[in-house]
């Protein structure tokens, strides 16, 4: 077992304590453990959530932003979501979540110039992680997610046009990785959640997924968050996740 203790920067900003809503009615317990996946020699902490019971489920990849991730001990008691893992558990999914900025020696990127210049080799890492985490005996390969956060929104939408098992992904205040897209798969569903006052990634990018994934026949919700900005209020984050787990249900489970 691997012990997450790297620090990281803007953690004030990402914690968020969300309620639960209507979609959050069901809750299930659920398995904690930390795992590692190699990548071109660099082990990349991985956070790992298995719903109890024998039965397989289906899988949610989680994609932090630029700022990086909470980060865990093993042993520590779970009272908190870096961006609604605990919450996704408990609704009976497997959530696989990376520190995969490990893969490039960083806890966060900052940089839009360094975005650019490591998103290929964080894409591979990532691509890793799926890899691994689709053989679990607790999942059920047929059915998997991606949930993504702002760079983690362009790294889902650009896995998910690389590997065909991929049926869903809901993700915020992202966009369309330009040069970074594969014509080999598409999502089956798409959410995209915007800012309209999204200073950092301008509401185009989102404008531009959307295009770009209507026209390999993906069925796209968009829903956009009048006032916000790149930074949701807290209520705006409880509204991104609730609407996130009601997709999933859909798209992966086939339920309202």
């Amino acid at each position: 077992m691997v012990a997450l203790t790297r620090p990281h920067v803007w953690v004030a900003a990402i914690l968020v304590l969300l309620p639960f809503g209507q979609a959050f009615a069901k809750t299930r317990s659920f398995t904690y453990r930390i795992s590692t996946v190699s990548f071109n020699g660099v082990s990349i902490p991985v956070e790992i959530y298995e719903p109890a019971g024998k039965r397989r489920h289906p899988l949610i990849l989680m994609i932090h932003g630029s700022a990086g991730a909470f980060t865990r001990d093993g042993e520590q008691t779970l009272s908190y979501d870096n961006f609604g893992e605990l919450t996704l558990a408990r609704q009976g999914y497997v959530v696989v979540l990376p520190h995969y900025f490990a893969a490039v020696h960083r806890g966060s990127i900052t940089s839009l110039g360094e975005m650019r210049e490591l998103f290929p080799r964080l894409l591979d890492a990532l691509s890793a992680v799926l890899n691994q985490a689709s053989a679990y005996r607790s999942v059920d390969s047929r059915r998997i997610g991606i949930y993504g956060e702002s760079l983690g929104g362009f790294l889902a939408a650009a896995l998910a046009s690389r590997d065909s098992r991929v049926v869903a992904v809901s993700e915020f205040s992202g966009g369309l990785a330009e040069g970074q897209m594969s014509s080999a798969s598409a999502p089956k569903a798409l959410l995209i959640q915007h800012g309209e006052e999204d200073d950092l990634v301008a509401k185009n990018n989102a404008d531009a997924l959307r295009d770009y994934e209507v026209r390999r026949g993906a069925q796209v919700t968009m829903c956009l968050y009048p006032g916000q900005g790149h930074y949701f209020d807290q209520a705006t984050r409880a509204k991104i996740l609730e609407r996130s787990v009601a997709f999933f249900h859909r798209a992966l489970k086939g339920s309202r």
